[in-house]
């Protein structure tokens, strides 16, 4: 459902209308995919998208395992320091640490996606990753496809809302309305 929003608004809202989406969107990177789901459709949807899947260490083990397990043939690459950042270019699937959020700097991403991950995240952290993207998007067009609860208490009692992120007056919305598939959701006890 995620993707088929962001296709269909890309397309809807962009100059190039109908068709961008698989014409321009090159690189993708999804921060906090977990078990790579959204990566793995992704692909499914279009196999000459670049992914780059950005995530805690123990769980991008997780993300890079059900990768291969549903593309064995696929080429992939963990980049773990400034040198293996040529890898991304040869390879259709690459992972990064998050703790190697820093990496993602220079890197040729057309759209951002984060679903649901951002509010496990203290607001520094948040801040830093909306840098990141800030600095990509000084070079070039990029998207931010951006699904978090509008507040959420952290186990540290830390509270993160979505509209205190940091949005910046400049950025251009072309959807913002709550989630009607995760609007809904139930939490076991």
């Amino acid at each position: 459902l995620s993707l088929n929003t962001i296709i269909n608004t890309i397309n809807k809202y962009s100059d190039g209308g109908e068709g961008r989406f698989n014409s321009e969107i090159k690189t993708v990177c999804i921060i906090g995919d977990g078990y790579a789901f959204f990566s793995n459709l992704l692909r499914q949807i279009n196999p000459s998208i670049k992914v780059i899947s950005i995530n805690l260490g123990k769980t991008l083990l997780f993300d890079v395992l059900y990768s291969k397990a549903c593309f064995p043939e696929i080429n992939t690459a963990l980049i773990r320091s400034i040198k293996d950042k040529e890898l991304i270019l040869k390879n259709e699937l690459s992972f990064i640490e998050a703790e190697n959020y820093h990496l993602l700097e220079d890197l040729p991403i057309d759209m951002f996606v984060n679903s649901a991950s951002m509010q496990e995240m203290n607001p520094e952290v948040i801040g830093e990753y909306f840098n990141e993207i800030r600095i990509i998007a000084q070079r070039r067009e990029i998207y931010f496809y951006c699904c978090n609860r509008e507040e959420k208490r952290l186990p540290d009692g830390t509270v993160t809302r979505f509209m205190e992120y940091p949005w910046i007056k400049g950025d251009e919305i072309y959807l913002h309305e709550k989630c009607p598939w995760q609007e809904h959701q139930t939490t076991c006890p």
